[in-house]
């Protein structure tokens, strides 16, 4: 069954996809590409894309990957990353469907950015965000787009979940292969997220 989502509510739209409810379900969301992901992603990348196997869906299938990857090992924490339920045909093309991060009232999980923003960032968010940074350097997990709007706070677990920039944009990545260098490229985005973290609370002080 292809899932309709033209002329219906979009529930959330970032630079590459739209987030829509999924029809049967009111805690799964509908993560579908824009065309201009593609188009962007052609352009910039015209070599890699010329070889890549799936030239449209292989952002969605490194997510998939990554879901799959963190349970080779049973003892690695999970909680951090969204929960992929599968994926469903709609008029946007393939989508992938997720179960959906809240707040307490029910509405969309606010972003890093949003609590920040508007000045909810408390203590408990210091240290569950230190928690996901100590897990990101010791996992194997490769995390792509690491940004204040890809990390959102789950009310329910009462941490923070990764809900966007999973995988590697190579063709052939060095990261899947060794993980030393993925632990050491994980950590450098820790580094590099602490300094625009700070950076935006200074701006909000100010």
């Amino acid at each position: 069954m292809k899932l309709t989502f033209k002329g219906t509510q979009v529930v959330s739209q970032g630079g590459s996809r739209k987030l829509f409810v999924h029809p049967e379900r009111e805690d799964w969301l509908v993560k579908v590409y824009l065309q201009r992901f593609h188009d962007v992603n052609i352009e910039r990348y015209p070599l890699t894309t010329r070889f890549r196997r799936l030239k449209l869906y292989w952002a969605l299938v490194n997510e998939i990957i990554e879901f799959v990857a963190i349970r080779e090992n049973p003892k690695t924490e999970t909680k951090y990353l969204q929960t992929i339920i599968g994926t469903a045909d709609t008029d946007y093309g393939l989508g992938m469907v997720v179960e959906g991060v809240f707040s307490e009232d029910g509405s969309l999980a606010p972003t890093l950015r949003d609590l920040v923003i508007e000045n909810k960032y408390q203590e408990k968010h210091q240290q569950e965000l230190e928690a996901l940074f100590k897990w990101m350097e010791n996992t194997d997990v490769i995390i792509r787009d690491f940004s204040l709007d890809n990390l959102v706070w789950d009310y329910k677990k009462q941490c923070f979940v990764i809900v966007d920039g999973l995988g590697s944009k190579a063709v052939l990545s060095l990261r899947s292969f060794f993980k030393t260098y993925n632990l050491r490229a994980n950590k450098n985005r820790v580094e590099k997220f602490r300094i625009r973290l700070d950076r935006l609370k200074q701006e909000v002080n100010s």
